[in-house]
């Protein structure tokens, strides 16, 4: 169990560095019917985040073992090194445009935010948009599932760390949430300032993650290729 959590407890990290979906969701939660809001959003989100991660451990767990060791091993390789490729070319987009993302973040925010208010699921819409474009997210999200479903544990451990994997990616959105559900009159305080910093940092912290993440995955790949 702890070799597992170590091995995905940093690509869990890296999920969760996402100011684009950290300011969305801090848009939603200044605005009104915050709380129903803000869940369905928040539900919303989490939804392609397990779609994938169950996807991948499913199909890892599942794949046989006897006298294809080295297939899956070179597989789950090949995986990794693909994902730390990717990364990289989205950091040097990133650099060389001068842009990144965000602004259709917040401009969804601010549509659904004008929309009928009763709609929940206007905002689980908007969940599921933010994370599905969320790319970063996506492709670190990927191999950890991966991990977990190729892991020589039991089902309850690998459940145990998924769930984790889960919270971790999401506490751009759950920290928020929480500590508006037990304070949601000082919750403005206690966020604004770091609402603030992501918005300001945006994109150097989003091509910094970019980097960091997709050397180790190239390099994990690499060399075990």
């Amino acid at each position: 169990m702890n070799a597992l959590v170590a091995q995905v407890l940093p690509l869990a990290l890296g999920a969760a560095v996402s100011p684009t979906v950290f300011t969305a969701f801090m848009l939603v939660l200044a605005g009104k019917h915050a709380r129903g809001r803000s869940l369905a959003l928040l539900a919303g989100a989490a939804l392609p985040l397990l779609a994938v991660g169950v996807l991948c451990a499913v199909v890892f767990a599942r794949a046989p073992s006897d006298g294809h060791d080295a297939a899956r091993s070179t597989a789950s390789a090949l995986i990794d090194a693909l994902a730390g490729a990717a990364l990289l070319g989205l950091a040097a987009r990133q650099l060389l445009t001068g842009r990144g993302a965000g602004s259709g973040s917040k401009r969804r925010a601010g549509e659904a935010e004008s929309g009928d208010a009763t709609r929940a699921g206007r905002f689980f819409g908007l969940g599921i948009a933010l994370m599905v474009t969320n790319v970063t997210t996506l492709v670190l999200f990927i191999p950890a599932s991966k991990d977990i479903g190729r892991a020589d544990v039991g089902t309850l451990v690998q459940a145990v760390a998924f769930a984790l994997l889960l919270a971790v990616a999401l506490a751009p959105l759950l920290v928020p949430e929480t500590i508006y559900l037990i304070a949601p009159a000082r919750a403005e305080r206690l966020l604004q300032p770091v609402g603030d910093f992501a918005r300001a940092h945006q994109r150097s912290i989003g091509i910094g993650v970019l980097v960091v993440f997709g050397v180790y995955l190239l390099v994990k790949g690499v060399v075990r290729l």
